[in-house]
């Protein structure tokens, strides 16, 4: 059973990479211009939330009600 689960994720990373690749080649250079925006995007926000995290170090969240 192990066996067979290692075996069955690795066409799912490959998917992934081919998925990719044929969204590239229909848009263009959109996709990866979009994921450049979109990470970040990501990046800012968690970013933020590390300084919001420092600026308040409480053990439950941000603001304390």
């Amino acid at each position: 059973m192990e066996q067979q689960t290692k075996t069955s994720a690795r066409p799912l990373g490959a998917a992934l990479f081919i998925g990719s690749g044929a969204g590239i080649q229909a848009a263009g250079p959109a996709v990866p211009i979009s994921y450049l925006v979109a990470g970040t995007l990501i990046i800012l926000v968690m970013w933020a939330l590390s300084e919001m995290a420092a600026a308040n170090p409480c053990s439950s969240r941000f603001s304390p009600l």
